[in-house]
């Protein structure tokens, strides 16, 4: 059952939270700034869903059992809609000021991230070629002297 949580944090990283971050980044540096006020809104809901995506996935686990904890989360969910203006509030209030603050940070660990996996890829696809190599070698053109040989 180790994959289970292997899944989960894997589908939690991939396609919530580094989506989400590329998003500030794409808000924060964006050139144009028609399409900036044009798009804004809809990446801001868009990455505040996610990171409340990520955290339910985690209460989910261990406060399932709080009193009122669905009714909790319904009244969040229906704050987060676009009418309510939730996620523009909770974008400057909160997820602005900490990625500015360590942007730096975060852009260095996926850097570091990025190049363990491409290490780590580029290790693995060689110790497999040498494995199949070594395996076609022995099956195909090895003599196994237990078997008659046969003269043409």
């Amino acid at each position: 059952m180790i994959t289970r949580p292997i899944y989960v944090l894997t589908k939690l990283f991939f396609l919530q939270l580094y989506p989400a971050y590329l998003s500030y980044k794409s808000i924060k540096h964006n050139q144009q700034q028609q399409q900036q006020q044009q798009y804004s809104p809809l990446i801001i809901y868009w990455m505040v869903v996610s990171l409340y995506l990520a955290i339910e996935y985690i209460t989910d686990i261990f406060l399932f059992w709080f009193p009122f904890y669905y009714e909790i989360k319904l009244v969040i969910v229906l704050w987060l809609l676009p009418q309510t203006n939730g996620t523009e509030v909770f974008y400057k209030q909160y997820i602005d000021p900490f990625l500015s603050s360590h942007e730096a940070l975060i852009d260095q660990t996926l850097i570091d991230i990025q190049a363990k996996v491409k290490s780590r890829v580029s290790l693995y696809w060689q110790n497999m070629v040498q494995f199949l190599r070594t395996f076609i070698s022995d099956s195909f053109f090895k003599v196994n002297p237990s078997l008659p040989m046969f003269c043409l």
